[in-house]
């Protein structure tokens, strides 16, 4: 994998716990990384997504779970918003919900992957460079 300037990489957080935001924002500074946006929920975050003063992500870290948009219905409408679906940018779902049959959902309706809570950053960082094909952080 090519190793990108941390400076190029923005991540975008998707979490109705603002504990969780800050946990994830923490890890991914730990990547060397620390251009990221943060959305508090699915409506937030195809808000942000749409306003074209804020720069497109190139991954999406979102939580299953949260109140008014959670993460299989931002998945759904991502998907099907042409624009949003072609730039391609992958999503993460990050869920407590260990069952098989919610992370089977979460890929159906358009995550590249899903991550188990509670996760390390060695781990956090493994599974985005698989989704995006690239190293994204400094973390060995």
């Amino acid at each position: 994998m090519a190793e990108h300037n941390k400076s190029i990489i923005r991540v975008m957080v998707i979490d109705d716990c603002s504990t969780m935001r800050k946990i994830v924002r923490y890890q991914v500074n730990e990547m060397g990384i620390d251009d990221l946006v943060e959305a508090a929920n699915g409506q937030d975050a195809l808000a942000k997504l749409g306003d074209p003063q804020i720069r497109k992500p190139h991954i999406i870290l979102c939580d299953l779970h949260m109140d008014q948009m959670d993460g299989l219905e931002f998945c759904n409408a991502f998907r099907k918003d042409k624009t949003l679906a072609a730039t391609g940018i992958p999503i993460i779902i990050l869920t407590a919900d260990g069952e098989r049959m919610a992370h089977e959902v979460a890929v159906q309706v358009g995550a590249k992957a899903v991550l188990t809570k509670p996760f390390n950053t060695k781990d956090l960082q493994e599974h985005m460079e698989q989704a995006v094909g690239f190293q994204v952080g400094q973390m060995a």
